[in-house]
């Protein structure tokens, strides 16, 4: 289908599934519970056992479930979340990798950066700028995802009341 799923589009679509099943199931706890659920259920794909990306899987419903804990089952919180989980998309290889494959995953760090300057079209110097375009990118998406999911259990529960 040549779709890609991963990075962005991945984290929007679980920032939006997260927000709309906490929001329907207000339980603290249920948000975690299904990023555990998920992390589990990525053994069954193909590849098998993945650490890195169940990681990166439970952290991001931890930061969902604990925005949502914190802040209550409401926009803001949605919007802060999705944001959170969106930018430790993004953060993850970073932190994680280098505890996982050692330094020499350095090499893809700086692949990513002259990718990034390539994409917006500046010198591959300009490392923090491009940093910061790219989380500030990824917390938008996120915080799109996450109240578009506030929004869609919104209505999800005026239909579910009928």
């Amino acid at each position: 289908m040549n779709i890609p799923f991963n990075g962005i589009p991945l984290t929007a679509i679980a920032v939006f599934l997260m927000v709309t099943g906490r929001s329907l199931v207000p339980k603290v706890g249920s948000t975690f519970l299904m990023g555990i659920v998920v992390a589990l259920l990525r053994i069954l794909s193909i590849g098998g056992v993945l650490l890195s990306p169940m990681i990166a899987i439970l952290m991001e419903a931890l930061l969902v479930e604990l925005t949502m804990t914190v802040g209550g089952a409401n926009q803001l919180a949605s919007l802060i979340g999705g944001m959170l989980a969106e930018i430790w998309s993004f953060v993850h290889p970073f932190v994680i990798q280098p505890l996982l494959f050692g330094w020499q995953i350095v090499v893809i760090y700086q692949k990513t950066i002259l990718a990034g300057s390539k994409m917006l079209g500046v010198d591959p110097a300009n490392v923090i700028l491009i940093i910061l375009v790219i989380i500030v990118l990824h917390g938008v998406v996120g915080a799109i995802a996450g109240v578009v999911g506030w929004r869609f259990s919104l209505r999800a529960k005026r239909v579910l009341s009928r």
